[in-house]
């Protein structure tokens, strides 16, 4: 969904709704899952690129203080020029330079106690007047349009938030938690079509963060 972000939203900031303006720059709207899809099209295009498929790395191997080969999970390895870990948060390579006796570099750490809580809600026509976006601060709360059949909300908290104690969103966390988006899309007595999702971030340091999901 393509929108403009200034025109097509409401911006909602303690308590005051900013003016509505055509701000000339175009905001998109997708799905994990579709940019993902899209990115990995892409990439898959490109002269040389080869994807491995249900291919797992286990493992780095160094020679003269290079990294030289990828070790697969089967055990064979992957000889290569260059090693770049591109997974995200969740990168293994800490734990195997530490297996090959390598110090890692000192790094700075932020502690966070961030958290935040999605779910998807069908959408209608009519839905708030054609809007695309509302963002409401603080506690941060969005409703974005997706598809042309969904919404995504988002609901967080923080430290820094008006909740000066950070908790889950209502629909992720206790039952006896009083929700946090209260919109009628939110509060609908229809089921919405997909289960919810949540996440914590405990701390970040430059280039990943430390998070739980559920």
């Amino acid at each position: 969904m393509r929108s403009d972000v200034q025109r097509d939203a409401r911006h909602i900031h303690c308590g005051q709704r900013h003016a509505r303006v055509e701000s000339g720059m175009t905001g998109l709207l997708a799905s994990r899952p579709m940019l993902e899809g899209q990115v990995r099209r892409r990439i898959t295009a490109l002269p040389g690129v080869q994807v491995l498929p249900d291919s797992v790395a286990t493992g780095l191997l160094v020679e003269r203080d290079r990294v030289t080969v990828v070790r697969l999970a089967g055990g064979e390895p992957m000889p290569a020029d260059l090693v770049v870990d591109a997974s995200g948060r969740g990168s293994r390579t800490p734990f195997w330079l530490d297996e090959l006796g390598i110090v890692p570099p000192a790094e700075e750490r932020v502690m966070l106690d961030v958290r935040y809580g999605t779910r998807e809600f069908r959408r209608r026509p009519g839905d708030l007047d054609g809007d695309l976006i509302v963002v409401v601060a603080p506690p941060l709360t969005s409703l974005a349009a997706e598809w042309p059949w969904r919404w995504r909300t988002t609901a967080g908290s923080s430290p820094w938030s008006a909740r000066a104690r950070p908790r889950t969103p209502a629909w992720t966390g206790s039952p006896r938690s009083r929700p946090i988006c209260r919109h009628p899309i939110c509060t609908s007595s229809s089921p919405p079509p997909s289960p919810s999702g949540s996440c914590r971030c405990t701390g970040t340091r430059p280039g990943s963060a430390a998070a739980t999901n559920s």
